[in-house]
């Protein structure tokens, strides 16, 4: 399987899932694919034990889900063990800062998406998301070795 094809490879997954999800899911926009360039998909409901639930799609795949509240949305989310962004809408500052508090991301955006990247602050996430962080200051530590002189004179 080539890169280019591992978004198609997460809606689609295999038959015996492809059952289990289309029973509970639905595909909202299905992607078109030009060669190389595969364009959006929206899926939605997909089930916890679906692949594309539980597998970075590396493509432009959303997946949305249908949740009683922000703590059912946090458990949810969590459940990942990525955790790279994340991105919260909302009109309440308290629960901007809920979510602050309780999503376990390496960044996270409140009313916006990651759209750019700055080299001045920590960018990386949690779980298997990665470790580190990139940046110019951390790029700095990582390759730095920190050594201490103790003289003493007379």
């Amino acid at each position: 399987m080539y890169y280019y094809q591992m978004p198609e490879q997460r809606i689609s997954c295999n038959s015996k899932e492809r059952a289990q999800v289309s029973a509970h899911s639905k595909l909202v926009l299905k992607p078109q694919r030009k060669g190389a360039v595969l364009g959006p998909a929206i899926v939605a409901n997909a089930p916890a034990h679906a692949r594309l639930m539980r597998e970075e799609a590396f493509g432009p795949v959303v997946v949305v889900q249908s949740v009683p509240d922000v703590d059912a949305a946090l458990i949810l989310a969590n459940s990942s063990e990525f955790g790279l962004q994340g991105a919260c809408f909302t009109a309440s500052l308290e629960t901007a800062f809920k979510v602050s508090r309780k999503l376990q991301v390496g960044s996270l955006w409140i009313n916006d998406a990651s759209r750019f990247r700055l080299d001045s602050y920590p960018f990386g996430g949690v779980g298997a998301s990665g470790f580190g962080r990139e940046g110019i200051r951390y790029a700095m530590e990582e390759m730095t070795e920190p050594r201490s002189l103790i003289v003493k004179l007379g």
